[in-house]
């Protein structure tokens, strides 16, 4: 199971279908060993997670993931105007920008909503000229999850300047 310390986060009020998942273990022969894998999932949650999941001891194993991503650098900015104009974001894109322009960094900008997501992408992909306009895309969880994986690996060894999204990329299981 990945990213195992959204059963604990999520179980009782996001996704409360996930505290059904242990149910399940009852169903796997018990040789299978069962894998967690997160890269945040710490010794306190250990416990509730065996509880909730009825995983047998001897056959668990936590797999945790190293976090630092030494290609990933937060960005914090003060902002200026309302949040709903997005002109907080201009600093990533050059108004105006064309095919002859130097590329931008890579971005990722994380939204609360699905809805503000694509309003602060459309907003940056305005500042770009038409033919560039599709350099710059969204993505949250009411798009399919093989759309959301194909969006980031374009994010990463394609062309796309940048995305806007909601928290569904860091559920994308991926390694940068």
């Amino acid at each position: 199971m990945d990213e195992a310390h959204v059963i604990k986060e999520w179980g009782g009020t996001f996704r409360s279908d996930y505290l059904k998942l242990g149910p399940l273990c009852y169903l796997w022969p018990r040789v299978i060993p069962i894998i967690l894998g997160s890269a945040t999932v710490g010794p306190q949650m250990v416990p509730d997670l065996s509880k909730n999941l009825h995983l047998r001891s001897n056959k668990t194993f936590i797999a945790r993931l190293n976090t630092d991503r030494p290609n990933i650098f937060l960005v914090v900015e003060c902002m200026k105007h309302p949040a709903n104009s997005y002109e907080d974001l201009a600093f990533l894109i050059k108004k105006g920008m064309t095919a002859d322009d130097p590329k931008p960094i890579k971005f990722l900008v994380f939204f609360n909503s699905r809805a503000e997501a694509q309003a602060g992408s459309e907003y940056l992909r305005a500042r770009l000229s038409p033919e560039l306009r599709d350099k710059v895309n969204w993505f949250h969880s009411g798009m399919t999850d093989e759309f959301r994986e194909s969006e980031i690996h374009t994010l990463l060894v394609g062309d796309v300047f940048g995305d806007g999204a909601t928290d569904a990329a860091g559920m994308v299981s991926i390694l940068l």
